[in-house]
């Protein structure tokens, strides 16, 4: 399960994508595996094809990622407090470029690695071709 949001913060300098999955921050005996290698992988997509800042990926224990039994990831797109993140966030191109990284993120959980392609650079159609 993947969510996508937009944050909000008192700073106007707060900017970028981050990623959430299920698991504590120190301690890492808890994480879900899954969880936390997908959103990894939706990050690294995301930042790739946006050029928006890297606020990485985080472990949380929030409820929200704990209601289901299967690994989640919460996506948080940007900050509608900062003006360069909301332009972002107002461009069709950026946002389909989020959807298709999140797409291409969830591919890649599921390919071997060495047919893995270079991160940014797998699309829609070649999803499709290999489906």
């Amino acid at each position: 399960v993947v969510t996508v949001t937009a944050d909000v913060n008192k700073s106007k300098d707060a900017n970028g994508i981050a990623t959430f999955f299920f698991g504590h921050e120190t301690h890492s005996d808890i994480n879900s595996p899954t969880g936390a290698r997908l959103a990894e992988l939706i990050q690294s997509e995301l930042t790739a094809r946006t050029g928006m800042k890297d606020c990485r990926t985080h472990a949380r224990t929030w409820s929200s990622l704990t209601r289901l039994r299967t690994p989640k990831v919460h996506v948080v797109s940007g900050y509608l407090t900062n003006m360069q993140d909301l332009e972002n966030l107002e461009d069709p191109n950026v946002r389909d470029a989020i959807a298709d990284g999140i797409a291409a993120g969830l591919q890649r959980l599921y390919v071997r690695e060495d047919s893995d392609p270079d991160t940014g650079t797998l699309s829609l159609a070649e999803i499709k071709a290999y489906s």
